[in-house]
């Protein structure tokens, strides 16, 4: 299906995002691992799926850029915390063109971690956060809104300064139903 996907929009699509927000608990790996709430084997389970996603969407298209996704803003004592540093020693960073990410990231310390494997690795933000927080509270054209949309521009100023940022999006800004604020908010 990747090769297939790759061949079909050959030099149409910029950059294939695999996974949403894996080191939080969309991706639950293999139901061994699941079921023994291993950490580390799910965050393995992910390095292999994306090498073979990689790999094949790269076979349809050589051109294809693919990148991993991770929410970046997990707090401490959160049992994927150490998700970035497992993946990267399971050889994560040989498949992966760019890194993508979402919300407020301490970019100097994820460059850090990224250097022993790309130093400048292109980073590319897919999901600001700010709004994505309390929406359904919130009256949406009132001042709590503004502070958040004020958040989410000081988020993306300051991701802009850094040189191997390469873009930032912010999808939650259409329609969408589930997230009931930011469903009026369009």
């Amino acid at each position: 299906f990747a090769r297939k996907l790759g061949e079909r929009y050959r030099g149409r699509i910029a950059l294939y995002e695999i996974g949403n927000e894996v080191d939080a608990f969309f991706w639950t790996g293999s139901l061994s691992n699941y079921r023994n709430h291993d950490a580390v084997g799910i965050t393995r389970d992910f390095v292999g799926y994306f090498g073979g996603l990689a790999k094949n969407l790269r076979f349809g298209d050589p051109t294809a850029l693919v990148a991993p996704n991770t929410t970046g803003h997990l707090p401490e004592g959160h049992a994927y915390k150490p998700w970035l540093e497992t993946a990267l020693a399971a050889g994560l960073g040989k498949n992966m063109d760019v890194f993508s990410t979402h919300y407020d990231v301490d970019l100097s310390a994820l460059n850090g971690k990224l250097a022993a494997v790309r130093p400048g690795l292109p980073i590319v933000f897919t999901e600001l956060g700010g709004i994505a927080f309390g929406t359904s509270t919130i009256e949406p054209h009132g001042d709590d809104m503004k502070r958040l949309i004020r958040e989410d521009w000081r988020q993306a100023a300051g991701h802009l300064r850094h040189p191997n940022v390469k873009a930032l999006c912010k999808f939650l800004l259409r329609e969408q139903n589930d997230y009931s604020g930011e469903g009026r908010m369009t």
